[in-house]
C-alpha cells in the first residue's frame, strides 16, 4: 500500500509538472508575441529519468563538474581570504612596531634628562650649601655664641634635608625639556637667526688715481723700476677689483636664488596646510628634501660658519621651520609607503568583496567604503547599500549584461541614524537578519542612535536628517547673519556628490540648499568625508551628480542602463565634430576607451 500510494503522488507530481509547463510555455509564448525584437523564451524543464540514455552520462558530467568547480572555487577564495586577512594582521604589526620604536626612542630620551635633571639638582643644592657656610664664617666674628648655635642649627637643618627623600623633577619640566632636545636634534643643534648672514661682496680699491699719474707727464721722470713698480700695482688693483666684480654678480645670483627658494618653501606650507591639496605626503617629503639640500647650497638660508676646530651652525627661521615640518612629514611619508604596499598585496591578492548580510526578503546589504579590511576602518560617512533583484519575464536569466543593470534596484542607508534604525528592523529570530546586525554593530559605531531608533521596517532611508532649520527671511538683508540652510524642499537634499580637485576625488554629502533670490542663484550646500564643507551653483552641482553617478556605475562593476542605446544618442548629439572632440566628449560622459571603441565600430558598421 505504501507503495501504491507513493506511486500515486508521483503521479500527481508529474501532473502538477506538467501543467506548470504548459502554463509557462502560455505565457512565454504569448508574452513573445507582444515584445518584438526579443529573443527570449522559458527553456522547456526536461526530468532526468526522461533523458534519453546517451544524454544522461552528459548532463552527471555537467553536474559533476560544476560541483568540483564550486568546490574549487571555493577553496581558492577561502585562501585568498585568508592571505588578505594575513596580509592586513602583518600591516597592523608593522605600525605598531613602528609606534613601538618611537616610544622607545623618547623613553630613552626621557632616561637621559632624568640624570641630567638630577645632576643640575644636585649642583645647584651644592652651590646653595657653599654660599650659607661663606655666610656663616663672615657672621661668626660678631659674637661666639651666636656663631655656636648657627653652626648646630646649620647641622641639625643638613641632617633633616638628608633624611628627606629627594624629589624627582616634575612631569612638566621632563616633557618640556623632551621637546627641547626633540627640536634640537632635528635642527642638528643649529642657532636659529633672524635672517641669513649678509654676503662679503668686497670694498673696490681706487684705480683712477694711480692709472691717471701713469697717464700723466711726469711719469717719464720716474725711473724705470719705479714705473714698473706702478704699473705692476695697478694691473694687481684691476685684477682685485674685477674679482670684486665678478663676485658681487655671484652674490647677485645667490640673493635670487635665496628669494625662489623662500617662495617654494612659502608654497609647500600652503600645500601641507591647505586641506583642499590632496598632494601625498611622499611627493610633499621629496620636494622638502630637494629645497633643503638646494637650500645648504651656497648657505642660502642654513649653513657653518667658522673653521673646522670651531665651526656654529646657523640656520633662518624659516629653514628651521622647514626642518621640522620635514621631521613631521616624514613620519607621515613612511606609513603611507606601508599602506601602498599594503594596497599592492592586497591588489596581487585580488579576493572578491562580499556582502556584509542579506534579510529575510535575499536582498544583499553591502559596504564599499572600507580602506583596507572589514572592521580596520571606519568611514566619516557611514552608508550601506542595499541591492534587490527584480525577477525577470518567467525567471529568465539576462542575456546581456545591461539587463543585469535593469534588473538590480539599490538604496543606500547613508546615515547612523538610518543605520541604526536598519539594526532595529532586522528580526533576530532570522538566522541571516541576527548575523546582519551583529555585522552592522561591528563595523559602525552606532550607541548613541540605538535607543533612539525605532523597530519599524525600513522601506526608504530619508535623505536628511529630521533636525528642520527654518530659513528666516529677515536675515537675508543682513549681509553678517549666519547663513541658515534649507532642509526640505528639493530633491537634490541627500544626494551624493564626487568633486574633482587636481588629480585626486573628494566625496560629500548635500546637507542644505538656499532658494534663489532676485539677485542670487540658488545654492546646495555640501559636506565632504574630510570635514570640508563648500557650496555649489545648480550646473556645478549637476557635473559632480554626474561624477559621482559614473564612479558609483564602475565601483560596483555595473554598465550605464541602455549603454548602447545612450552611446548613440549621445553619439549624434555631438557628431559632426573632429573624432579627438567626440571621444573626449563621449569620455566626459563616462564611457571608458573600451565602450568607445567597440560602439564606434558598430556604428560605422
Amino acid at each position: 500500500s505504501a507503495e501504491s500510494d507513493d506511486d500515486d503522488d508521483d503521479d500527481d507530481d508529474e501532473e502538477e509538472e506538467e501543467d506548470n509547463d504548459q502554463d509557462t510555455e502560455k505565457k512565454s509564448t504569448g508574452r513573445s508575441s507582444t515584445k518584438k525584437g526579443k529573443k527570449k523564451s522559458a527553456r522547456k524543464k526536461i526530468r532526468f529519468r526522461d533523458l534519453e540514455p546517451q544524454y544522461k552520462l552528459a548532463a552527471l558530467a555537467v553536474v559533476a563538474l560544476g560541483a568540483y568547480g564550486t568546490s574549487k572555487a571555493n577553496s581558492i577564495y577561502e585562501q585568498r581570504k585568508s592571505e588578505s586577512i594575513q596580509v592586513g594582521k602583518d600591516h597592523i604589526e608593522i605600525i605598531k612596531g613602528e609606534r613601538k620604536k618611537i616610544k622607545d626612542q623618547n623613553d630613552a630620551i626621557k632616561e637621559e634628562l632624568l640624570i641630567e635633571l638630577r645632576e643640575e639638582k644636585k649642583l645647584l643644592e651644592f652651590s646653595n650649601a657653599q654660599e650659607s657656610t661663606k655666610g656663616e664664617k663672615k657672621s661668626s666674628s660678631a659674637a661666639s655664641a651666636d656663631a655656636q648655635s648657627s653652626k648646630n642649627k646649620a647641622s641639625s637643618s643638613d641632617v633633616e634635608t638628608n633624611n628627606k627623600k629627594e624629589k624627582e623633577p616634575s612631569a612638566n619640566e621632563i616633557n618640556r625639556r623632551l621637546e627641547l632636545r626633540k627640536d634640537a636634534i632635528i635642527l642638528e643643534d643649529r642657532t636659529i637667526i633672524a635672517k641669513a648672514p649678509p654676503l662679503d661682496d668686497g670694498i673696490l680699491e681706487d684705480e683712477s688715481t694711480l692709472e691717471n699719474r701713469i697717464n700723466s707727464a711726469s711719469f717719464e721722470d720716474e725711473s724705470r723700476i719705479r714705473q714698473a713698480e706702478l704699473r705692476k700695482e695697478l694691473d694687481g688693483i684691476k685684477k682685485r677689483n674685477q674679482e670684486i666684480y665678478h663676485l658681487r654678480a655671484s652674490n647677485k645670483k645667490i640673493l635670487q636664488e635665496r628669494k625662489e627658494v623662500l617662495a617654494e618653501l612659502s608654497q609647500i606650507m600652503d600645500d601641507v596646510n591647505n586641506p583642499f591639496c590632496h598632494k601625498s605626503s611622499i611627493t610633499l617629503l621629496s620636494s622638502l628634501r630637494a629645497l633643503i639640500k638646494r637650500a645648504k647650497k651656497n648657505a642660502l638660508l642654513i649653513g657653518e660658519e667658522g673653521d673646522c676646530n670651531q665651526s656654529v651652525s646657523w640656520c633662518t627661521k624659516e629653514m628651521a621651520d622647514a626642518l621640522r615640518l620635514f621631521a613631521k612629514i616624514e613620519k607621515r611619508a613612511e606609513l603611507e609607503r606601508h599602506e601602498i604596499a599594503l594596497r599592492n598585496k592586497l591588489a596581487k591578492i585580488n579576493c572578491r568583496r562580499e556582502p556584509l548580510g542579506r534579510d529575510r526578503k535575499g536582498r544583499l546589504y553591502w559596504w564599499f567604503d572600507d580602506l583596507t579590511l572589514p572592521g580596520h576602518a571606519v568611514p566619516k560617512l557611514p552608508r550601506i547599500f542595499r541591492q534587490t533583484f527584480i525577477p525577470t519575464d518567467n525567471n529568465l536569466e539576462p542575456q546581456d549584461d545591461d539587463d543585469y543593470d535593469e534588473n538590480n534596484q539599490w538604496v543606500v542607508f547613508a546615515s547612523k541614524k538610518d543605520l541604526a534604525e536598519l539594526a532595529a528592523a532586522l528580526a533576530d529570530s532570522h538566522s541571516f537578519e541576527r548575523e546582519l546586525k551583529s555585522r552592522i554593530y561591528e563595523t559602525f559605531d552606532l550607541e548613541e542612535h540605538i535607543h533612539h531608533a525605532k523597530r519599524t521596517p525600513v522601506a526608504h532611508p530619508p535623505k536628511y536628517d529630521d533636525d528642520i532649520e527654518m530659513h528666516d527671511a529677515s536675515q537675508e538683508n543682513n549681509p553678517d547673519a549666519e547663513v541658515v540652510w534649507e532642509r526640505t524642499g528639493n530633491d537634490f537634499l541627500g544626494s551624493f556628490v564626487l568633486r574633482k580637485f587636481n588629480r585626486s576625488h573628494a566625496e560629500g554629502l548635500v546637507v542644505g540648499w538656499l532658494p534663489p533670490t532676485d539677485k542670487d542663484p540658488a545654492l546646495w550646500h555640501i559636506e565632504h568625508s574630510d570635514g570640508d564643507e563648500e557650496d555649489l551653483e545648480e550646473s556645478e552641482l549637476q557635473i559632480a551628480l554626474a561624477d559621482h553617478a559614473n564612479a558609483f556605475k564602475k565601483y560596483v562593476n555595473v554598465r550605464t542602463r541602455g549603454a548602447a542605446k545612450n552611446f548613440i544618442t549621445d553619439y549624434f548629439s555631438i557628431s559632426g565634430t573632429l573624432i579627438p572632440t567626440v571621444k573626449r566628449g563621449l569620455s566626459d560622459y563616462g564611457y571608458s576607451s573600451t565602450q568607445i571603441k567597440d560602439y564606434l565600430n558598430n556604428i560605422d558598421d
